[in-house]
C-alpha cells in the first residue's frame, strides 16, 4: 500500500440514478485532474485489480468529521470506503484519511476533500452568488479505494461496479 498520492475528484449525479444496470461513469461525474497520471488508463487500471480482488471488496465506515457536517445535503457523520485492503492494511489507510480531511496529506492534484477545502470553496460561492461543483466522491488510484459520505450511495456502489467490471470485462480481451 502506498501513501495516497493520486485521488481522483468526483461528483455523484443527483438524483441517484436508480436502474439497475448503470455503471459507475453513468452515476459518478469524475473531475479532470490535470496531470498525466490520471490519463492514460488509470482509472480502467484500478477498475481492473479492483475486479481482481472483488471477493475481498468491503465497504467500511470511518469518522473522519470532529466538526459539524459541512452540508447536510451529502454529509451524514460517516466516510464510507469501498476497498479491498486488509484489516491491517486499511487501519493504516484510515490515518490517512484523517490527514487528508485535516489537509496535513499532499496529493497530486485538489481533493476538495479537507474541511479547510470545503469551507473556502463554500464561502467564495456565497461571496460571489455562483455554485460551483464541490467533490463528493473522491478514488485512491494508487490504492484502488473509493470513499464518499452518502449513505444511499453505499448499498448501490457494489452493483454500478459490477456492472462496469462487466463493461470492461467485455471490451478487455483476458
Amino acid at each position: 500500500m502506498k501513501t495516497p498520492y493520486l485521488i481522483q475528484r468526483g461528483s455523484l449525479i443527483s438524483p441517484l440514478v436508480s436502474d439497475k444496470d448503470a455503471h459507475l461513469s453513468q452515476v459518478v461525474s469524475m473531475d479532470y485532474m490535470g496531470s498525466a497520471e490520471f490519463e492514460f488508463g488509470a482509472l480502467p487500471n484500478s477498475l481492473r485489480r479492483m475486479r481482481v480482488n472483488r471477493e475481498k471488496l468491503a465497504l467500511r465506515k470511518v469518522n473522519v468529521d470532529d466538526s459539524p457536517s459541512l452540508s447536510s445535503d451529502n454529509r451524514q457523520g460517516f466516510l464510507r470506503t469501498y476497498s479491498y485492503l486488509a484489516p491491517d492494511e486499511f487501519q493504516t489507510y484510515e490515518g490517512f484519511l484523517m490527514k487528508l480531511r485535516r489537509g496535513s496529506l499532499h496529493t497530486k492534484e485538489r481533493t476538495q476533500f479537507s474541511i479547510e477545502e470545503q469551507t473556502r470553496i463554500k464561502q467564495r460561492s456565497e461571496k460571489y452568488t455562483y455554485s460551483p461543483t464541490i467533490a463528493d466522491f473522491w478514488w485512491d488510484i494508487e490504492n484502488d479505494v473509493m470513499f464518499f459520505f452518502r449513505k444511499e450511495f453505499s448499498s448501490r456502489l457494489p452493483v454500478f461496479l459490477n456492472n462496469s467490471f462487466k463493461k470492461l470485462f467485455e471490451q478487455t480481451p483476458q
